[in-house]
């Protein structure tokens, strides 16, 4: 006995309920043709690693999304998992077993047949710890991927997931075994930076590193060829050089800040799109460091921060103040009745005391002879980042509090947040089209930088990963939030919008930047 995402036979299954517009977007775009001489232009802030095994940072993800097929894709109203190089799925009642039925019509860019031993590759290679994927924590669930037939693969897990249709295509493209197969994937510099092959609607076309690399319409893409003929995502690190080149005409589509707002308002040649964010932007602080270990402190950094204020002059408005990590974005499982906690620097130096702080001979809190003293990282080229932290750095300072900040470009920024090296840092959480933390709060994990560990949040993430009831997940993930509410990691400043500034004549898919890109075959200018 199963649960089953569809049950129909294959040739039946595009036909699922909730992807019925999308279907027949793409049964249009499948009679039609890229039209000569049309180019869509982006923005990556540095050369990206063409491997989703391997790559994570903001230049890389976007790519990767952009270039490969995972199994599954976000619907673009809901978020639910909605078929890509699947088509449907099951599971088995104990959830241990998760049985996916794939395209049998896609073939890579070089014309070989894409097969399930493909998804077994790279699922494996990413689960091989000599490969250091740091795509391996969130699927480390995978006990063994098997594959049944061509077109049938099943994976076996060492405890039930219930998201696992959609935290196992987080990221996880699917690469070619017949390229990349024995090969030490962290040199395969050829496919990696200058000439990877996909399943996908776009063929690499030519590399310039350090300024943009060029794609072309996949006329045999499994989906129908895509209606824009060539993508350029050019690099450009900074946000400003990117405004100036959407109101010239040199660039067709950026994420932009609310500071760039007013320019680019003014310019009939460009558009704004603002869609909810899957993420939060943050300031977090290292739960293992002893300025930061005891949660009376970590909530002082709450109320000493005046949230609202920041969203007002660095945001304009265009964010919603912060309560925990699971943002609003999620209905049915954001809690609703926890009230943000207040600005408050009474109640912040309160806490404080209450922790042992009392200020110094030089007015700067001190502790057991040891000064409240620290820096907080931040990435170079993001302003309203760098807006944010200073204010932050100014509030900390009026607690007594001896704050630096520290800017680097963002290699060595990842680094060092890759690394745990930092003791506060400033950044931005992109979370799955779903709201399991697990990645970014559970224990050894890749992205819980800041090293958190509350057993009970531990065991709610576990549980909330357990099923796949949604009702029994609100309640899991609701308990969640009022624990962290009392032990944060940090400071949730607040929930952007993701506001996309683009050439007036494109259409694009409403969702977050990234997730738009896994659609990138309906978009389109007018008159297409």
């Amino acid at each position: 006995m199963t649960r089953s995402h569809e049950t129909r036979p294959r040739a039946q299954r595009a036909g699922w309920r909730g992807g019925l517009l999308a279907a027949l977007l793409l049964a249009l775009l499948g009679t039609a043709a890229a039209q000569p001489g049309t180019v869509l232009r982006l923005a990556i802030p540095a050369d990206p690693l063409m491997n989703p095994i391997l790559g994570t940072d903001a230049a890389a993800v976007p790519i990767n999304r952009f270039f490969f097929n995972a199994l599954t894709r976000p619907d673009p109203e809901t978020f639910e998992p909605r078929p890509d190089l699947a088509t449907s799925w099951e599971v088995s009642e104990d959830g241990l077993t998760w049985t996916f039925e794939l395209v049998d019509n896609a073939t890579w860019h070089d014309g070989e047949p894409f097969t399930a031993e493909d998804v077994k590759f790279t699922y494996d290679t990413i689960l091989d710890p000599n490969n250091n994927s740091p795509r391996r924590s969130a699927i480390a669930v995978i006990e063994s991927v098997e594959v049944v037939d061509d077109y049938t693969v099943r994976f076996h897990l060492s405890s039930p997931l219930g998201s696992f249709p959609t935290i196992a295509s987080y990221n996880v493209g699917i690469v070619p075994r017949h390229v990349l197969e024995g090969q030490n994937i962290a040199e395969a510099t050829e496919f990696n930076t200058r000439h990877p092959i996909s399943t996908g609607p776009y063929e690499i076309a030519s590399v310039t590193p350090g300024s943009q690399y060029e794609f072309v319409a996949n006329p045999d893409y499994f989906k129908g060829a895509p209606p824009i003929e060539r993508v350029i995502f050019k690099v450009l690190p900074d946000v400003n050089t990117q405004v100036a080149q959407l109101l010239s005409g040199e660039l067709d589509y950026a994420v932009v800040q609310p500071t760039n707002l007013p320019a680019l308002q003014r310019s009939n040649r460009v558009k704004i799109q603002s869609v909810p964010y899957l993420g939060f932007e943050h300031i977090s602080f290292n739960y293992e460091h002893p300025l930061f270990s005891d949660p009376r402190v970590r909530l002082a950094m709450i109320y000493g921060l005046d949230r609202e204020a920041i969203i007002q002059s660095v945001m304009g408005g265009e964010a919603v103040i912060g309560v925990g990590p699971i943002p609003p974005v999620f209905p049915w499982a954001f809690d609703d009745e926890l009230e943000p906690v207040p600005y408050d620097p009474d109640r912040a130096r309160e806490l404080l005391a209450e922790a042992g702080w009392t200020p110094g001979p030089d007015g700067v809190l001190q502790k057991d002879g040891e000064r409240f003293a620290f820096e907080i990282g931040v990435d170079q080229g993001n302003p309203t980042r760098e807006r944010t932290t200073l204010i932050a750095q100014q509030a900390y300072q009026a607690l007594g509090m001896d704050v630096g900040v520290r800017v680097d470009e963002w290699p060595v920024y990842v680094q060092k947040l890759l690394g745990g090296e930092w003791v506060a840092h400033a950044g931005f959480w992109v979370l799955p089209p779903d709201p399991d933390l697990t990645n970014y709060y559970a224990p050894g994990q890749a992205f819980n930088t800041v090293h958190y560990d509350n057993p009970r949040v531990t065991e709610l993430l576990e549980a909330g990963r357990a099923t796949s009831d949604q009702a029994e997940r609100a309640e899991i993930y609701k308990e969640l939030q009022q624990v962290m509410y009392e032990d944060p990691p940090g400071v949730v400043l607040f929930y952007p919008q993701d506001i996309q500034a683009m050439n007036a004549r494109l259409t694009t898919t409403p969702l977050p930047f990234r997730e738009a890109l896994q659609w990138v075959e309906q978009w389109r200018y007018e008159g297409q």
